[in-house]
């Protein structure tokens, strides 16, 4: 009936790239209030300065790194039906020394839907999720990155600082405040011979989310003349991945995955759209000879102050840094991957990935599709594959470089990938 779950974390920050090493430990009670609830408590910490922390032991001074908790409610019926529902609240700190400080709370309700097996709509969900995030930035670090924004912007830094200084004092730019209610579907449709897709050899899955950002506002809006700062937008992602047998040889497959995905924001600012809600390309699920996120389009166009609004921790690192809009609003993938067993548990890959994020359609074009392509070894464990993939760039259309063009190939051209369960 009780569960207590300790857990060591290592991951990696995205931001600059340095190692969070962190515990979390998680309390589980079955049967909780009967009915075959689950009650979860989760809480995880993690410090890219672990022994500084440890030394000062305080979150709000010293936590270079975040902070999470999270406590969850499952049930297998809702209102006598059977559909499983989850109950979640969840609050989570992080902290960049000298920086910034960065909450978010929410909370989400999901519904998954019990269908009968032989249907061609296999799964059914809906969600609903709202979130808020505050940020409180260091003025040191708004001043840096102001001043390099307009220096570089006007190269001429004579009155540069007196911009900055006024900005910075009447803009109230060293917090931002942002809040998010999503409403959303997922379908699937799986009709491979592997309803777990631990390792499907012949058939065809489909997963569609469709989400809508804010809509009640936008329903407030029409009937009383709400007008909220948050945008109202919508997001549909499609994924589509094919199966087919390799030769006839046992456990070994071909497999093709297509993803795309578009955000429109039909009111309000469409770069307010939260940055954890956007499209993010390169990673162990996705293009493949880039890190997680790490791969993006730069605009067309200039980045304005009109553009960009309240920005999150995340917006100002790539926008002040590299001056590109992080995330973006399409995104187009593909991949093909050779799966071949081995012997044992253990076997192989060979794949190919392209794709890249937009900051819309319009702006897509062939040369910003990014290629990478490589190999990787699995062992096939009772829970799940874990796989190790070596990405290699071919194509990098943010440097037009390819793999010919790199000095440092290991550290330039070559992206190693740790994931569980196939790519796709």
């Amino acid at each position: 009936i009780y569960q207590i779950t300790p857990e060591v974390i290592f991951n990696n920050d995205n931001q600059d790239n340095s190692l969070n090493l962190g515990l979390a430990i998680e309390f589980t009670k079955r049967n909780f209030m009967g009915g075959a609830r689950k009650l979860s408590s989760t809480f995880s910490v993690a410090s890219t300065d672990p022994l500084k922390f440890v030394k000062d032991l305080s979150l709000s001074d010293s936590l270079y790194g975040y902070a999470d908790a999270r406590i969850a409610i499952e049930q297998p019926t809702f209102f006598g039906e059977p559909i499983n529902t989850v109950y979640e609240g969840y609050y989570t700190i992080r902290k960049r020394s000298d920086e910034y400080n960065t909450s978010l709370y929410g909370g989400k309700i999901n519904l998954n839907f019990d269908l009968p097996r032989f249907t061609y709509v296999t799964s059914l969900s809906t969600f609903l999720n709202f979130e808020r995030e505050n940020t409180n930035y260091k003025r040191n670090y708004l001043h840096k990155r102001f001043f390099n924004f307009f220096k570089t912007a006007q190269n001429d830094s004579t009155d540069v600082n007196k911009v900055v200084n006024y900005l910075l004092d009447t803009g109230g730019f060293d917090n931002s405040e942002s809040s998010n209610m999503l409403f959303g579907f997922n379908i699937g449709m799986n009709h491979t011979n592997d309803l777990q897709l631990m390792f499907p050899t012949k058939g065809l899955n489909v997963n569609l989310q469709i989400e809508g950002g804010n809509t009640f506002n936008y329903i407030l809006d029409k009937l009383f003349s709400y007008k909220p700062e948050t945008p109202e937008y919508f997001k549909v992602q499609l994924t589509s991945s094919v199966y087919f047998p390799f030769f006839n040889l046992e456990r070994s497959a071909f497999a093709f995955k297509v993803r795309s995905g578009i955000i429109h924001a039909y009111n309000g600012n469409k770069f307010k759209v939260p940055i954890n809600q956007r499209f993010y390309s390169g990673g162990a699920n996705s293009v493949r000879g880039w890190k997680a996120r790490d791969l993006y389009s730069k605009s067309d166009r200039d980045i304005t102050f009109e553009d960009i609004g309240d920005l999150s921790s995340q917006d100002f690192e790539l926008i002040f840094n590299q001056k590109i809009v992080p995330g973006g609003f399409f995104m187009l993938e593909f991949s093909a991957e050779a799966r071949i067993h081995l012997f044992g548990d253990f076997g192989s890959a060979f794949f190919v990935d392209a794709g890249n994020n937009w900051e819309s359609p319009g702006e897509f074009t062939y040369r910003k599709i990014a290629l990478s392509t490589g190999f990787g070894f699995r062992y096939y464990s009772p829970f799940a594959p874990i796989r190790v993939d070596f990405g290699i760039k071919l194509w990098d259309p943010q440097r037009n470089q390819n793999l010919s063009d790199w000095p440092h190939f290991y550290n330039d051209a070559v992206s190693i990938q740790i994931g569980i369960g196939e790519a796709f």
